[in-house]
C-alpha cells in the first residue's frame, strides 16, 4: 500500500499530464487538502517543546563555479569536515539535474530525473559531476552533520529535443492582459523525450500542452511576445 506522500505524488503526477488543469493551481489545491488531512500525523511528529538553533547557512556555488570541469562534487565530499569545523551546518546546493550542456548552471532544466547518470545533450555528468558523486557529496555532508538544501526549478524548462506545431495566442510581453492578435499555429520548443533515460524513473514525456505559454515562435521567430498554448490560462496572483 503507498504512503500517504507517494500517494500525494501520484496525484500531482497526474494533474501535470492532464491539460485540462491548471498545473500550479491544482497543485497548491492537492497540497492544502494533503496537508489537512494528515494534521494530527504532521503535529505528533514535532518537538514536544520549541528549541532554537543558531546556525549558518553557505551558497555552495556561483554562476562560474568549477568552470564545467566537473568537479564539484568530488570538491565538497572532500571539504566536507573542514566546512563543519569552521562553523557552516548548513549548504544550499546547484540544481543536480541535467540542463542544457556541460555548462548548464543548472537553471537551464531539461531533464530532473538525470543526476548525472545517462548521456544526454552530449554529457554524462552536468556541470558538478555525476550522479553517484553528488550522493557521496550529500552522504559525506550528513556524516559531518551539515544539512543540505537541494536547489530544483520547477516552474519551466529548456532545451527541448523536438520542435512541435500548435495553436497559440500572441501576448504582450509586458503585459500578459493584452493580446497581440488572434489564435494562431506556431512553432514551439516543447517536446522533451529524455531519450538517453529511456523511460528509467519517469515515462512521461513532454509536450505543448504541458506548458501555459513559450517566449518562442519558431514559425514567426521575429515576433516578439509570449504565446499562451491553446487551452491555457496565465496565473494572476502575479505582478505582469
Amino acid at each position: 500500500m503507498a504512503s500517504p506522500f507517494e500517494a500525494l505524488k501520484g496525484q500531482v503526477l497526474a494533474v501535470e499530464r492532464d491539460p485540462a488543469l491548471g498545473t500550479g493551481t491544482s497543485t497548491v489545491a492537492l497540497l492544502q487538502q494533503w496537508l489537512a488531512s494528515h494534521e494530527a500525523e504532521i503535529s505528533a511528529r514535532k518537538l514536544a517543546a520549541p528549541t532554537e538553533f543558531n546556525g549558518t547557512l553557505m551558497q555552495w556555488f556561483h554562476w562560474w563555479t568549477s568552470e564545467g570541469d566537473g568537479s564539484h562534487w568530488r570538491r565538497l565530499k572532500e571539504e566536507a569536515p573542514a566546512l563543519a569545523k569552521a562553523g557552516i551546518t548548513a549548504l544550499w546546493l546547484p540544481p543536480a539535474y541535467m540542463g542544457g550542456s556541460v555548462w548548464d548552471v543548472g537553471y537551464g532544466t531539461y531533464d530532473l530525473f538525470d543526476l548525472g547518470e545517462f548521456n544526454q545533450k552530449g554529457t554524462v555528468r552536468t556541470k558538478y559531476g555525476t550522479k553517484d558523486e553528488y550522493l557521496e557529496a550529500v552522504k559525506a555532508c550528513r556524516g559531518a552533520r551539515i544539512q543540505v538544501y537541494a536547489d530544483v526549478v520547477f516552474n519551466h524548462k529548456m532545451n527541448a529535443d523536438e520542435q512541435e506545431e500548435y495553436p497559440a495566442t500572441p501576448y504582450d510581453p509586458s503585459d500578459r492582459n493584452r493580446p497581440l492578435g488572434d489564435e494562431r499555429s506556431i512553432g514551439g520548443w516543447t517536446r522533451y523525450r529524455f531519450d538517453g533515460r529511456a523511460n528509467k524513473y519517469s515515462t512521461m514525456q513532454w509536450h505543448w500542452y504541458h506548458f501555459d505559454a513559450v517566449d518562442f515562435n519558431g514559425l514567426d521567430p521575429g515576433c516578439k511576445a509570449v504565446w499562451r498554448s491553446h487551452g491555457a490560462a496565465f496565473e494572476h496572483s502575479v505582478d505582469l
